[in-house]
C-alpha cells in the first residue's frame, strides 16, 4: 500500500523514495511489488481509511508489515497514545466533481516523506497524521453542511476503534457545532455490520 501511494505521489521518484524509507524491506520485493503497478496486475482499488493508516505507519517508519489485522493502525496510534496531539497537521486536498466529494491523501504522503527524510520524530509524523484525518472529516462535513443541512455526524467503521482518532474527530467536530455520533454498545468495526445482518434475518423471519 505503501509504494502504491508513492507511486501516485511521486511518479518515477517512488521506487528510490521507497528503497530509502522502507528499509530492512526486501528490494527484490519492492521492485516486484512497482512491477505489479505499473502492469495492473493482482491490485484491487480501495477507499478504505484503514489502508491509508497503513501505507502512512510504513513510510513513517513504524510498521512496514502487518503480521495480524490492524498492527500498522494500532502501533501509530501507540505512539501519541495519551497526546493531545500538539504538533500540528498535514492537509489532504478535498476536491468535489459532479457532486462527490473526494480526498486527495497525496499531499499527506508527500509530507510524510518530507518529515522523514528530514528526521522528523515518528511520534510527530503519527500526531499530524491523525491531526489530518480527523480535519478531512470536519472538512467534509462542513462542506454537506453547507450543501444539505446537515447537523448530525456518525463516527464509524473499523478505523473509530482507534481512541487517539476518535477523540480528536469528536472534539473538533463538536467545536464547531456538529453533534456527533458514535456508538456504545455494538462495534464500529466489521462486528457491526454483522450484527446488523442479524438484525436484518430477524425481521425477515418474522414476515
Amino acid at each position: 500500500t505503501a509504494c502504491w501511494c508513492l507511486q501516485d505521489a511521486f511518479g518515477k521518484e517512488a521506487t528510490d523514495i521507497a528503497l530509502e524509507l522502507l528499509d530492512g524491506v526486501d528490494k527484490n520485493a519492492v521492485a516486484m511489488i512497482f512491477k505489479m503497478i505499473e502492469n495492473n496486475v493482482n491490485l484491487v482499488e480501495s477507499s478504505s481509511m484503514g489502508r491509508f493508516f497503513d501505507a502512512a505507519a510504513s513510510l513513517a517508519g513504524i510498521c512496514k508489515i502487518n503480521t495480524y489485522e490492524g498492527q500498522a493502525p494500532m502501533e501509530m496510534e501507540s505512539m501519541i497514545a495519551g497526546s493531545k496531539l500538539p504538533d500540528g497537521l498535514y492537509k489532504c486536498e478535498i476536491k468535489e466533481k459532479d457532486g462527490m466529494i473526494e480526498i486527495d491523501t497525496r499531499p499527506v504522503i508527500r509530507s510524510i516523506v518530507h518529515d522523514r527524510k528530514n528526521g522528523e520524530k515518528v511520534s510527530k509524523i503519527a500526531s499530524k497524521f491523525h491531526n489530518a484525518v480527523a480535519d478531512s472529516i470536519l472538512e467534509i462535513s462542513r462542506k454537506l453542511r453547507s450543501r444539505a443541512g446537515l447537523e448530525s455526524v456518525a463516527v464509524s467503521g473499523g478505523v473509530f476503534q482507534n481512541r487517539v482518532l476518535t477523540e480528536r474527530t469528536m472534539e473538533i467536530l463538536g467545536k464547531d457545532g456538529f453533534r456527533v455520533l458514535r456508538q456504545k454498545k455494538v462495534p464500529p468495526n466489521d462486528g457491526g455490520i454483522s450484527f446488523g445482518q442479524v438484525a436484518i434475518a430477524a425481521c425477515r423471519s418474522k414476515g
